[in-house]
């Protein structure tokens, strides 16, 4: 007898391999393991085809010579020969048979009706994800099926390996789910899903994912293994899909050719404005000059002479006395327009001061604070002259924003509408700030210590008597990056005095500090009351053990926050363990109690939630899903200390996979319904502040969700009409309606073991375009199709605020 390799070919990173058995080995079962030139297992799938004799090994293409061990072992078990051979990088040229086809044949298990199950482990990569770091994630899963639960059980785990077989992972692989249902439709038979996640190489060509099974089945017998090979050609692929789906405007290379075709004004455009006479306010423009090269400091001068809308002034102030060249230009641009004026300076005492000094000097209705060097569109004063003339109101106005480096327009930030819990994390307004001149011309000179954060102090000073701060969503300023340096430790320093002031004038009891996650950003920590609320935690349960157990172990484990309940609200469970879990919660914890809903034929969300809200004794409500699991102390002190502000009605946390990749950071409209922000971006590496800041949002995450019970009652609760889709979203409407914040605290992170599948996009149902319709129909700020996080220049339900094409 013999075992011979009669055929090879390669495909798709895969190396196919026809292995032949002799005539008297008819009916033998066949074996293979392979090992890579250092004597390292490699994947392996051998399968039978329709001729009992012949057998297809599928094989990781590698790099480098493997070696197959083969056992032919008769039905009863005994061995009937064993034997090896060699299949190096070139040896694909032995000629295939014409019936080796190009994709491999899969083993299958037959069942009634003539339909098929695999009998392998199918492994799918889903995305890679790239990182600020030399890995990159990968994602994926991987799904068996046989007969009988047993059949699919054991022990596995995926690797990553290059094209030598060798491993290459930064860690051990991440479970993010592992889960087993029976076939529908099909009694006796089982689907394991499993979805993995684990961290690459991002200059990685080409690799193989491998579910190698650890032991045996139920019965004894090996469990089938799998595995994915990714060429070059299919790793670039997920690469580029990545690239596309993930890439936001701020690093959107079009960007620029899309400002210039779509966005900036027209000549026509500007023709007509400067034609029209203007009546509305005169704006005074203040820009220091300190710093600026000579023909940077002329080209911003000229942005703002070259106006279409002419009723301005620039009040330039000269803050650089010794400085021979910037004086002199500076006296030869004061000669050239009668609408500039220049406030010299004896010395310079400072940017802060020096700012000051202009708007003392300022003449006009509003005062525009200009970047030495930075450019404003053409029509950048006619766009904040219109919104006065719509909203005569507006104290404070700001716009969109870009860089411009030699020429070229990038980096946009599309800014979210007036948040003032974002603010506190810093300027983000940015350039162009709009104030009125009145409470201006009422400060005190600003001191040394604001200096690089004279902007954000005059923000936020107006904005605590401010009638209306309005947002302009257009691109009128640009930072010009070849001056730009960026915000330094002296400037975040300033700005944290300038929080802190802001603060104490509020009369806020809250500690603000650098912060240790965000550069240049701060954290407010705001102090819980002598007598803190209580918390009801209402966790909705039925036959699921394993996820309330580590919910509710982790939610005791780390909690620092003491004063809470567990009401857990029990509905249609069936299996006995169940009920004895939870006595045995009960008498481990004494927060935790459970409840009995009687009406358990249909699953209904809001009347679960409105029942075990009817029994909660707490004026706090946290809404939580078992499937979250806490892994920082302080969690619930921080969203009660957020809850119990004047004007929030909830608060949530930014939701984590297992792997620490973001779930959701708030939700945006999207137009099949809410989309979670931020979606599978490493949470390290949020491109956004809004990710990674104290943020409003339009819609949070109900997976863990702390309302106050009176903003509860009065927004009426989950609505009923939503059932399972879109009820808390809709409840976070009803909030906004009310003139309640629903606010999103990236400080907190939870874990919640969500299955990627879930996210999978597929059609809508019947029931989804009627909760989408109702949120449409409840929208709080009208028919816009952009939402108020990102503005109109972003596209519609885009979780990483991608470029509107």
């Amino acid at each position: 007898m013999s075992i011979t390799i009669t055929a090879t070919k390669r495909a798709h990173g895969t190396l196919y391999a026809q292995v032949t058995l002799a005539e008297e080995a008819s009916g033998c079962n066949l074996a293979v393991r392979a090992v890579n030139s250092n004597g390292r297992y490699v994947p392996a799938v051998v399968q039978r085809t329709a001729d009992e004799n012949i057998w297809l090994v599928s094989l990781a293409s590698l790099s480098v010579t493997q070696t197959l061990s083969f056992v032919a072992t008769t039905p009863e078990g005994t061995l009937a020969e064993e034997a090896s051979a060699k299949l190096g990088p070139l040896t694909a040229r032995i000629a295939p048979p014409a019936r080796l086809n190009r994709k491999r044949p899969r083993q299958t298990i037959v069942l009634p009706g003539g339909q098929t199950l695999l009998g392998e482990w199918d492994v799918c990569v889903e995305r890679l994800v790239p990182t600020r770091s030399e890995y990159e994630v990968c994602q994926g899963h991987a799904r068996l099926m046989g007969a009988g639960r047993k059949a699919v059980q054991g022990e596995v785990r995926v690797r990553a390996l290059d094209t030598r077989g060798e491993d290459i992972a930064a860690t051990e692989w991440i479970c993010l789910c592992d889960v087993t249902t029976q076939l529908t439709g099909h009694p006796g038979f089982y689907v394991r899903h499993v979805e993995f996640s684990l961290r690459t190489p991002r200059t990685q060509p080409a690799m193989t994912l491998w579910v190698e099974p650890l032991e045996n089945d139920a019965q004894g017998a090996p469990l089938p293994c799998g595995f994915a090979a990714l060429d070059n050609r299919t790793t670039a692929e997920l690469r580029t899909a990545w690239r596309d789906e993930g890439t936001s405007a701020y690093d959107d290379e079009t960007y620029d050719v899309w400002y210039r075709e779509s966005h900036a004004v027209t000549e026509g455009e500007l023709v007509m404005q400067r034609e029209v006479v203007p009546d509305g306010p005169l704006f005074s423009v203040v820009m220091v000059a300190r710093k600026a090269t000579p023909t940077a400091l002329s080209e911003s001068v000229a942005s703002v002479l070259e106006q279409s809308y002419r009723n301005l002034e620039l009040v330039l102030v000269d803050a650089a006395p010794e400085d021979r060249h910037l004086v002199q230009a500076v006296r030869g641009i004061e000669v050239s327009d009668p609408r500039m004026r220049v406030v010299p300076l004896a010395a310079d005492f400072g940017i802060a001061a020096a700012t000051s000094e202009g708007i003392d000097a300022a003449m006009g209705d509003f005062i525009c604070l200009l970047g030495e060097g930075d450019l404003l569109a053409p029509d950048a004063l006619w766009c904040l002259a219109s919104e006065v003339a719509t909203c005569p109101h507006a104290d404070l106005i700001y716009t969109d924003e870009d860089r411009i480096e030699h020429g070229r327009y990038l980096n946009p930030l599309f800014k979210a509408d007036w948040d003032p819990d974002l603010m506190l994390g810093g300027n983000y307004l940015g350039g162009l700030l709009c104030l009125r001149a009145k409470p201006l011309h009422e400060l005190e000179t600003m001191g040394p210590a604001l200096d690089g954060a004279q902007g954000y102090h005059l923000a936020l000073v107006v904005s605590r008597q401010a009638r209306e701060i309005r947002h302009v969503p257009r691109v009128l300023y640009h930072v010009r990056a070849e001056e730009a340096t960026g915000q330094g430790a002296a400037e975040a320093a300033s700005g944290l005095v300038a929080l802190r002031g802001h603060l104490g004038e509020l009369g806020v009891s809250a500690t603000a500090k650098l912060s240790t996650r965000v550069p240049q950003s701060y954290e407010v920590h705001y102090d819980l009351p002598d007598n803190p609320p209580l918390v009801s935690v209402i966790l909705l349960n039925r036959d699921n053990v394993a996820s309330l157990d580590r919910c509710l172990t982790s939610l005791r484990e780390h909690t620092a926050y003491d004063h809470y309940e567990v009401v857990i609200v029990e509905n249609g469970s069936s299996k006995d363990e169940t009920f004895a879990y939870y006595q045995q919660a009960e008498a481990a914890d004494e927060h935790v109690r459970t409840i009995f809903y009687q009406d358990d034929a249909v699953f209904d969300e809001a009347r679960l939630i409105a029942f075990g809200v009817s029994r909660a004794r707490g004026d706090l409500l946290l809404l939580l899903h078992n499937d979250i699991e806490f892994v920082d102390d302080d969690w619930m002190g921080r969203l009660v200390s957020l809850c119990l502000r004047r004007g929030t009605g909830a608060a949530s946390a930014r939701l984590l996979r297992a792997d620490g990749t973001i779930d959701s950071c708030g939700e945006t409209m999207g137009p099949h319904g809410p989309v979670g922000l931020g979606r599978y971006l490493l949470a390290a590496d949020e491109g956004s502040p809004l990710l990674a800041l104290l943020h409003t949002t339009t819609f949070a995450p109900g997976a863990c969700l702390m309302v106050r019970r009176k903003a509860f009652e009065r927004a009426g609760g989950v609505p009923l009409p939503f059932v399972s889709r879109f009820g808390v979203e809709d409840l976070c409407l009803r909030l906004a309606r009310m003139g309640l914040r629903v606010v999103i605290d990236p400080q907190v992170s939870v874990i919640h073991h969500r299955a990627l599948a879930a996210d999978a996009a597929g059609v809508p149902t019947s029931e989804e375009y009627r909760a989408t319709g109702m949120l449409w129909q409840d929208w709080p700020f009208g028919m816009r199709a952009d939402d108020p996080s990102f503005g109109p220049n972003v596209a519609p339900g885009s979780p990483y605020g991608a470029l509107l094409a």
